[in-house]
């Protein structure tokens, strides 16, 4: 009898598949530990609506505070952008763009909020973007640096000329 946990493979469903059963409980166990490994512990559901967490999100003028009611003290009362990104292996992140003339900038440098989830934040005064500005993101990892567009982008802009997505 399986444990209340333990979902049946397709073998035990489907007696064809028998001669098959080490290979897909190989699988599925190996399914099971890169869950664990990606989630890290969160509940499915909250993993999958980290859009609500993560990416680009105006702030209100009422409440300078994320969705889970943090409020960034420095932040006053005025209306604002959070840019969060999940980037674990990054040592610096830039906002590069253009607000930035697509280079560099300390006022768009990413704080690391989660040194062990690898959360990185950014909050801006609501004058330091606007609709429809194009930014990618200036990640530097040890040994290199790259432009990356954030993970949670809802819009992406190709370029025709050179193919690049901002």
């Amino acid at each position: 009898m399986l444990g209340i946990y333990e979902i049946p493979t397709m073998a035990d469903i489907d007696p064809w598949l028998d001669p098959y059963r080490d290979k897909l409980e190989t699988q599925q166990a190996y399914l099971r530990q890169y869950e664990r490994r990606m989630l890290g512990g969160t509940p499915i559901e909250d993993y999958a609506l980290g859009h609500l967490y993560f990416g680009l999100h105006r702030v209100s003028d009422h409440n300078n505070s994320d969705k889970d009611g943090h409020n960034d003290s420095n932040a006053g009362d005025k209306a604002g952008w959070i840019l969060r990104e999940w980037a674990p292996n990054a040592t610096q992140l830039f906002l590069i763009g253009e607000p930035t003339d697509w280079r560099d900038n300390s006022a768009f440098k990413f704080k690391k909020i989660d040194n062990d989830a690898g959360i990185w934040e950014l909050r801006l005064p609501a004058t330091a973007l606007s609709h429809k500005m194009l930014y990618k993101l200036h990640v530097y990892w040890d040994g290199g640096d790259g432009l990356r567009l954030p993970a949670y982008t809802t819009l992406t802009h190709q370029d025709p000329k050179t193919h690049d997505f901002r």
